[in-house]
């Protein structure tokens, strides 16, 4: 199949459960490949012309035998980490790596520590949640982009109190029960679901140092 030169966005589950298509080719205007789009193509065993790829979504290659085929500790489709091959308590997340895809390593119970390079900028939704081992975390201000819940369910995160900004001024996660919040002068984005189900907040305060807040 060739993906033609006016598609720009493959949305979520486009060819989900596809079981005749062998073969992808695209052109360089794709740049974005949304949730399981290729999901259980179970005849999926190649992929082609992807050069232009800045985002694929949660669980888009699961379940192909393209996904499967792919070696290496580190799984990455034109700098976007897809897959996690690695069984090593410690994770460095190499240079090459730009971006981490949504739940990539999704309850992985090895895990204690991890570091990122200074090359990404973007870690996914729920990248790491569930990673009930992950104590240390490691991350550099190139990163200004957080998805909803990356880091939920773990060590390192429940272990925090109050206002968890970390990156380049990104707020994660509020672990506090006052009623009035004032954001830290240092936060300039609110990742998704920060202050998820905190039934003790009256008033929040937002600095003008916010420019965004995340749905």
């Amino acid at each position: 199949m060739e993906i033609p030169e006016n598609v720009y966005y493959i949305g979520d589950n486009a060819f989900e459960g596809n079981t005749n298509i062998q073969t992808v080719m695209v052109t360089n205007n794709v740049k974005y490949i949304g949730n399981k789009a290729f999901y259980n193509c179970t005849g999926l065993k190649a992929l082609g012309g992807f050069s232009d790829v800045s985002f694929v979504g949660a669980f888009a290659l699961d379940g192909t035998p393209y996904l499967k085929g792919l070696t290496g500790e580190f799984v990455n489709l034109n700098g976007v980490l897809i897959k996690y091959n690695g069984t090593s308590s410690s994770v460095s997340i190499p240079s090459e790596i730009k971006s981490i895809a949504p739940y990539v390593f999704y309850n992985n119970k090895t895990i204690t520590n991890v570091s990122f390079s200074s090359e990404t900028f973007d870690i996914g939704e729920g990248a790491f949640y569930g990673c009930t081992s992950l104590q240390y975390v490691t991350i550099p201000k190139s990163v200004t982009s957080i998805g909803a819940n990356a880091f939920k369910d773990t060590p390192w995160l429940t272990s925090k109190t109050g206002q968890v900004v970390v990156g380049n001024g990104i707020l994660i996660a509020y672990n506090g029960n006052e009623e009035t919040v004032s954001v830290k002068s240092s936060v300039k984005r609110i990742a998704p679901y920060a202050f998820f189900e905190n039934t003790s907040i009256k008033v929040v305060d937002m600095q003008s140092s916010v420019n965004m807040v995340g749905l």
